[in-house]
C-alpha cells in the first residue's frame, strides 16, 4: 500500500518541481506526507488509507499554519505600541493579519508600505490595510533611506528561516533590514515553523531563485 501511494506521488512532485523549484515549506510538507504514507498499515483498505491521510493533512494545516498564525499574530500585537510607525515590505499575509489585529485591538499606529519590482505586491498590502482603516504611506524601495528615521519598527514576512538564523524572503528584503540596522530600528520577522529549513546559508546568493527576465 505505502509503496503504491509513493509511486503515484512521485510524478506529481516531479511535475510541481518542473513548474517551479519547491520551496522549503513545500519540501517539509511533502516529507511529512511521505512519513504518513510509510506509517500506513499494510493491510489497511485503500479508501480507509485515503481518508486517514486526508485527516492527517488537515491536522498538519491546522497545527502548522492556522494555529501558528494565531500565535504569531498574538505575539506580534503585543510588540506593537501606540504611536508606532511600522515599516513593512511587499505583502505578507501573516504581517497583514498582525497589523489588522493590532488596529482592531485599539492600538494607534501608522504603516509605511515599501514596494518594489517586479510584482509590486505592496499594493495588495496597502489596499488591505487601508480597507481596515489603518493610516498608511506607500513608498518605493529606493526611498527608504529618507523615511527610515521616522520608523520605530520594521515587520516583515519570510519564505524560509535557515538553521543558522538567516531569513530568506523577497528580493529587496535585505535592503530594508540593513537600512533599519543602520538606523538602529528593530526588525521583527514573522515566520511559521513549517517554513524552517535545515539549510545553512552564508550569503545572499546561494539559493536565489532566478525568474524570467522582465522588460
Amino acid at each position: 500500500m505505502a509503496r503504491d501511494f509513493e509511486s503515484k506521488l512521485k510524478p506529481q512532485i516531479s511535475f510541481l518541481n518542473k513548474c517551479r523549484l519547491l520551496s522549503p515549506s513545500m519540501g517539509n510538507a511533502i516529507r511529512h506526507f511521505k512519513v504518513l504514507i510509510s506509517q500506513l498499515p499494510p493491510d489497511m483498505p485503500e479508501e480507509q488509507a485515503k481518508v486517514s491521510l486526508l485527516i492527517e493533512l488537515d491536522n498538519y494545516k491546522r497545527e502548522k499554519i492556522v494555529v501558528a498564525d494565531v500565535a504569531i499574530v498574538k505575539y506580534g500585537v503585543a510588540m506593537i505600541s501606540n504611536g508606532d510607525t511600522i515599516m513593512t515590505f511587499a505583502h505578507s499575509s501573516i504581517v497583514r493579519k498582525m497589523l489588522c489585529a493590532a488596529h482592531k485591538n485599539g492600538k494607534k499606529f501608522r504603516v509605511m508600505v515599501v514596494d518594489s519590482r517586479p510584482f509590486y505586491e505592496g499594493r495588495t498590502m496597502l489596499e488591505a490595510l487601508q480597507a481596515a482603516g489603518i493610516p498608511c504611506a506607500y513608498i518605493y524601495l529606493n526611498a527608504i533611506s529618507y523615511v527610515m528615521k521616522a520608523v520605530t519598527k520594521v515587520i516583515i514576512g519570510a519564505s524560509t528561516m535557515t538553521t543558522n538564523g538567516h531569513c530568506v524572503s523577497r528580493v529587496g528584503t535585505a535592503v530594508v533590514a540593513m537600512m533599519a540596522k543602520g538606523h538602529g530600528v528593530p526588525v521583527l520577522v514573522a515566520c511559521e515553523t513549517y517554513k524552517f529549513s535545515d539549510r545553512v546559508q552564508t550569503d545572499a546568493f546561494v539559493f536565489n531563485e532566478l525568474g524570467k527576465l522582465r522588460f
